[in-house]
């Protein structure tokens, strides 16, 4: 049985690697974890899988000559070998004038990202089929069939280094999404937090059921430019796009869309980004993969480009300091940020249904694609849950549509937010978005 690693004996096994290590440098690595996962269909439970392992892995020095090795055990002869293979990998390897030396000891900010409630062993194949049934009931209850998942798992990583370094987390996470289907139509609900508590089955169950039954019948409208209710799930479905673009080689590189816009206004006043693996709904890991504590990032401060994220090498190339996004050893992509944080707003989803004369409504969106990635022009299709608003009511159930719009364009013309909550690894609200551009539709 898998049991949560503690501090000290992710300590005593780092320390004996940097023991063993006959490297100039090293880092050592250890990532263990749990997971589980039922999954639905046919409102009938279909797969239920479990497991667990165990990891470690090294980076060494030579020169400026770096190599790498993992295993999947902890006793001394399996570090051996696995040192071993990592310093023969070293000497095969070019010099590398851009090796960094390595950081020494730093201090984290706590987290408290794991929930014993959230475990394996808190949530087993027994509570995970009760959650299900519950929903399966409700949806048969309705002339409905339900389809989806229920996931759980707990983890822990720590890393150390050969100057001192020493850094250690655990985290949880639980998740439960749902389809609800008619013969002509579907409703989605799901969650997902680090907090057992934070995800119920039994009220996604219902937004599900409540969505299906509304949008029977579902007809058809023109391909245009629409005023759109976006619900957060939609809204991550598309600014997810965003992260990458904050990557400071990328800018330099000139694979951003942001390459050249530092400073510049590029989305509405009202839209403000943050990378914060502190916000109480999130609670991340507090450093990054070269040991440097992550930083809270303002990266678009009421619509301007204010920052960008640095790895060590980035940074030092620009005379700035690292921000902790960056992911060590002989990296060559860059920095990306965590934990993306939305400015939000205060009207309801309610709210701006009610102040919505003509409009669609959308839960989410899936088959996105970027079809400009220097504009960041994405398309994709509206998905288990489309409606139509009018004089502030939804009337009824909309065939699905495919859009192709700018993710800086849809976030310059944000009129209404609500207040945000977590989606995935996000904190967003939903959003009434203007103009925004439908392609084409569908037969369903």
């Amino acid at each position: 049985m898998w049991a949560m690693l503690s501090k000290d004996q992710a300590r005593q096994i780092l320390d004996r690697i940097l023991e063993l290590s006959p490297a100039d440098d090293t880092e050592a690595f250890i990532g263990s974890g749990a997971s589980a996962l039922t999954r639905f269909a046919q409102s009938t439970i279909h797969q239920n899988v479990a497991g667990s392992s165990d990891g470690v892995s090294v980076r060494v020095r030579i020169g400026q000559r770096l190599g790498s090795a993992s295993a999947s055990e902890f006793g001394d002869a399996a570090l051996r070998r696995m040192l071993d293979a990592a310093v023969e990998a070293a000497k095969l390897s070019e010099q590398d004038s851009d090796l960094l030396p390595l950081i020494g000891p730093q201090e984290y900010r706590e987290v408290e990202s794991y929930d014993p409630a959230a475990s394996t062993d808190a949530i087993g194949p027994v509570e995970r089929a009760a959650g299900v049934a519950g929903v399966v009931a409700a949806c048969r209850e309705t002339g409905l069939t339900a389809a989806g998942s229920f996931a759980n798992s707990a983890s822990a990583s720590a890393q150390a280094n050969s100057e001192g370094l020493f850094a250690f987390h655990q985290g949880s996470s639980v998740s439960f999404s749902v389809t609800a289907s008619a013969d002509d139509s579907t409703g989605w609900a799901g969650a997902s937090s680090h907090k057992a508590a934070d995800v119920d089955p039994a009220v996604l169950g219902q937004r599900a059921i409540a969505k299906a039954l509304a949008g029977s019948a579902p007809r058809d409208v023109e391909p245009k430019q629409y005023t759109v209710i976006l619900e957060p799930q939609a809204v991550a479905n598309v600014v997810s796009f965003l992260s990458s673009e904050f990557n400071a080689l990328a800018v330099d590189e000139g694979r951003s869309c942001l390459t050249g816009k530092v400073g510049e206004k590029v989305m509405g006043e009202n839209i403000t980004i943050t990378s914060d693996p502190y916000h109480p709904l999130l609670q991340g890991r507090p450093f990054d993969g070269e040991g440097l504590p992550r930083r809270q990032v303002t990266l678009i401060d009421k619509g301007v480009v204010a920052n960008l994220v640095y790895d060590r090498l980035t940074a030092k190339k620009h005379d700035v300091e690292p921000t902790g996004h960056g992911f060590g050893g002989s990296n060559t992509t860059g920095a990306y940020p965590t934990a993306l944080v939305f400015s939000d707003g205060e009207a309801t989803l309610d709210d701006m249904i009610k102040d919505t004369a003509a409009g669609i409504l959308i839960t989410r969106l899936w088959y996105l694609r970027t079809v400009d990635p220097m504009k960041l022009i994405v398309t994709g299709m509206t998905r288990d849950g489309t409606f139509w608003i009018e004089n502030g009511e939804v009337k009824y159930g909309l065939k699905n549509m495919r859009f192709n719009e700018s993710v800086l364009t849809m976030l310059s013309n944000v009129v209404a937010m609500s207040p945000a909550e977590r989606v995935g690894g996000m904190v967003l609200p939903a959003m009434k978005v203007e103009k925004f551009t439908f392609t084409s539709g569908t037969e369903f």
